[in-house]
């Protein structure tokens, strides 16, 4: 079951992570979307990584 869980928390990380910068170019100059979309990126960085822990113990 925590492996099932690691590896759920692995992918949604990377799918965030992967959708983020498409917001960022759909906000061209709008500096709040990119800031949001540089914010994304960190939290799914962070639960790949919590994923990640998760999964090695």
């Amino acid at each position: 079951m925590r492996r099932q869980a690691a590896l759920a928390m692995i992918f949604g990380g990377m799918i965030i992570a992967f959708l983020a910068p498409i917001l960022g170019q759909l906000a061209q100059d709008d500096k709040q979307m990119i800031k949001v979309s540089a914010g994304l990126i960190v939290l799914g960085a962070v639960i790949i990584f919590s994923g990640a822990m998760l999964g090695l113990e």
